[in-house]
C-alpha cells in the first residue's frame, strides 16, 4: 500500500470515530497547555531576574516605612543618612498637580527628593534640581521639552471641602525615564522637597516653617551606593525600629514560589497525560473491538499484520496531529495574553517575557506522540495479530 492509502483509510477511520475521538484531543491538548504554560514562566522569572540584577537601578532603593512604635521626622532621615553604605534618604513627600504649556496640559504625581538622589533617577543625566525646576517624566508627555517653562496648577483649601486652583511658574530642568521603585506610583516626576512641600503646606493654608512643626512621616526612601550593601544597610534600618522593603526582599521569595508552580504543574501534566492516555487507549480499542469482522475481511483480502499496524497507527497520527496544533496555537495565545497583563499591571519590577521558543514545541510534540503510541501500542497490536479463525469464531475480545 502506498502511503497516500494509509493516509486515507486512517482518516475514513478516524472521522468515523466522531466526537469519542473529542475527549483524548481535549485532555492531552490541556496537559500541552499546562506544560507550555509553566515552563514559559519559569524561563520568564529566571530571565527576567538575570536581567534586573544586572540593569535595574531600583534595587539600590529601600522603602521606610514607620511603625506604631516609631515615628519618623526630618532627625530619622539624619540619623539613617549616617549609617555606612548610604547615599541618599529623604521623606516620601508627593503632590498631585496639573502642567500646563501653551496647550499642553498633562498631570503627574510630584515628589520631593534630595538632591544626591537626583543623579539615581536620572542614570547620571542630571545631578541637582533647582528650586523652581521639575524633572519631568518622559513618559507623560512629548510636546514639552526640556528648557519649556510650565505652569504648575495646584489646589488651596478654603475650606472644609472647597478650594480653588493656583498656578506656580516652574521650568522644565530636564526629562527622565521612569524605573519601577516599590511603593511609587507610575507618573511621578522630581521637584525638591521644599517645593513640593510648599504646595502642601498651601493647600493647608500654612506657610511651610509652620506647617514643618511637629511633622513625621510614614514612608521614606533610602539609597545606598551599592547593592552589595543593601541587606546591611536595610538590616540597620530595622535594628532602629522601622519597617523596610526593597526589591532583593521581595525576590527572595521568587525561586520558592517558581519551584512550587513548576511542582503542581508538574503534577497536574503527568496527571493529565496519564488521563490522556487512559483516554486515547480506551478510544483505540472500543473502535478496533468494533471493527474485528472489518478486520477479518481485510486479513483475508491479503492485509498482513504490518498493514494493519500502519493503518492503525495512522488513526493514532491523527489524534496526534490535531492535539499538537490546538495546544500550540492556544499555548502561544495564552502566553501572550497573560505576558501582556502581567506587565500591564505593573505589580512587580520584574519584565515578564513568558514567550515559547521552538525547543517547547519540540518538546511538546515528542510528548504527544510518545503518550499517544505508547498508549496504543497495546490495542493495536492485538487487534493486528488477531487470526481470521478467531475472529470468525468470534473469540477476539
Amino acid at each position: 500500500m502506498r502511503l497516500s492509502d494509509y493516509l486515507k483509510l486512517g482518516k475514513n477511520n478516524f472521522l468515523r470515530n466522531g466526537f469519542k475521538t473529542l475527549s483524548p484531543i481535549i485532555i492531552i491538548t490541556l496537559a500541552i497547555i499546562v506544560f507550555n504554560m509553566v515552563t514559559g514562566f519559569f524561563t520568564s522569572i529566571t530571565d527576567s531576574m538575570n536581567n534586573t540584577v544586572i540593569k535595574n537601578d531600583s534595587l539600590k532603593f529601600i522603602e521606610v516605612i514607620a511603625t506604631p512604635d516609631k515615628t519618623m521626622d526630618i532627625h530619622s532621615f539624619e540619623n539613617i543618612k549616617r549609617i555606612e553604605g548610604v547615599a541618599s534618604t529623604f521623606p516620601k513627600v508627593q503632590s498631585f498637580v496639573g502642567l500646563e504649556h501653551d496647550q499642553d496640559k498633562i498631570t503627574t504625581n510630584l515628589i520631593g527628593v534630595d538632591n544626591k538622589a537626583v543623579h539615581f533617577f536620572t542614570s547620571g543625566k542630571k545631578d541637582v534640581i533647582k528650586e523652581d525646576e521639575i524633572i519631568l517624566n518622559s513618559g507623560l508627555t512629548t510636546k514639552i521639552k526640556e528648557g519649556d517653562s510650565v505652569k504648575v496648577n495646584y489646589t488651596i483649601k478654603v475650606k472644609e471641602g472647597e478650594g480653588i486652583r493656583k498656578l506656580k511658574d516652574a521650568k522644565i530642568s530636564t526629562l527622565y525615564n521612569q524605573f519601577y521603585i516599590n511603593s511609587f506610583p507610575e507618573d511621578i516626576s522630581l521637584a525638591t522637597i521644599d517645593y513640593v512641600e510648599s504646595l502642601n503646606a498651601e493647600f493647608v493654608g500654612l506657610s511651610l516653617e509652620d506647617y514643618r512643626k511637629n511633622l513625621t512621616y510614614e514612608f521614606g526612601t533610602v539609597i545606598v551606593k551599592d547593592v552589595e550593601d543593601i541587606t546591611k544597610v536595610a538590616k540597620k534600618i530595622e535594628d532602629m525600629g522601622y519597617d523596610t522593603n526593597y526589591s532583593l526582599k521581595s525576590s527572595q521569595s521568587i525561586p520558592m514560589v517558581a519551584k512550587i508552580i513548576i511542582a503542581i504543574g508538574g503534577i497536574v501534566i503527568a496527571l493529565l497525560l496519564v488521563f490522556s492516555g487512559i483516554s486515547i487507549a480506551s478510544i483505540i480499542s472500543q473502535s478496533l473491538r468494533g471493527r474485528y469482522k472489518e478486520i477479518g475481511i481485510m486479513r483475508a483480502v491479503g492485509y498482513e499484520r504490518n498493514h494493519l499496524i500502519k493503518l492503525f497507527a495512522v488513526e493514532v497520527l491523527y489524534i496526534s496531529l490535531i492535539s499538537f496544533v490546538l495546544s500550540t496555537s492556544l499555548s502561544f495565545i495564552l502566553i501572550k495574553v497573560i505576558s501582556y497583563f502581567m506587565n500591564q499591571s505593573n505589580l512587580s519590577n520584574f519584565q515578564f517575557n513568558v514567550t515559547m521558543d521552538i525547543k517547547q514545541v519540540v518538546i511538546s510534540f515528542i510528548l504527544i506522540i510518545f503518550v499517544s503510541f505508547i498508549s496504543s501500542f497495546r490495542p493495536i497490536m492485538k487487534a493486528s495479530s488477531t487470526s481470521i479463525i478467531e475472529i470468525i469464531r468470534g473469540n477476539a475480545s
